[in-house]
């Protein structure tokens, strides 16, 4: 863990807070996005297909019930 702020840290934040307060992270990453459009580069575990079963997990007999 840092022991020291950098020089004008504190000035940094007191600046932060003056301007706009406080801030709901959401919101900055919902305005963020708006301006950028960084969440298309993310992409979803639900795009991907499972295709098997895991090895030791139920229904991996072969059984059809």
């Amino acid at each position: 863990m840092c022991r020291f702020e950098p020089t004008g840290l504190a000035a940094l934040k007191e600046e932060v807070a003056r301007r706009w307060g406080v801030l709901d992270l959401l919101d900055v990453l919902k305005n963020a996005d708006f301006l950028t459009g960084f969440t298309e580069e993310f992409t979803s575990v639900a795009a991907y297909e499972r295709t098997g079963v895991f090895e030791g997990s139920e229904g991996s007999s072969g059984r059809v019930c």
